[in-house]
């Protein structure tokens, strides 16, 4: 199966002044492991702009929309967030895409 037509779906985090390294920690040591056994979920992305010291997304590509609306109505999303909420310094925003095209690169790292 190819990745076209899967559903992303993209989560814009900012991070409260000094709870950057808490943040990153909590995500790594407890919410990666909770989102291992998502249903529908293929992939998941914890990225930080170079040029914004708060600021992370996480990206998660799921089979379908229907799998990652399932999940933001989960009790698994609310207590994932309730591990880093008292990090952020805003709500989380979230946003939603259909990937359209899909290129696996032959790089070996």
């Amino acid at each position: 199966m190819t990745e076209e037509g899967r559903f992303l779906r993209r989560v814009e985090f900012k991070i409260s002044d000094g709870k950057t390294e808490e943040f990153q920690r909590i995500w790594r040591e407890e919410v990666k492991a909770a989102l291992s056994g998502v249903a529908g979920l293929r992939r998941v992305y914890l990225i930080k702009p170079h040029s914004k010291a708060n600021i992370f997304v996480g990206l998660t590509l799921w089979n379908s929309e229907e799998d990652a609306k399932k999940f933001e109505a989960s009790d698994s999303l609310k207590n994932n967030r309730g591990k880093y909420s008292h990090t952020l310094a805003e709500p989380p925003v979230a946003s939603y895409f259909t990937v359209l095209e899909h290129v696996v690169g032959n790089g070996s790292r």
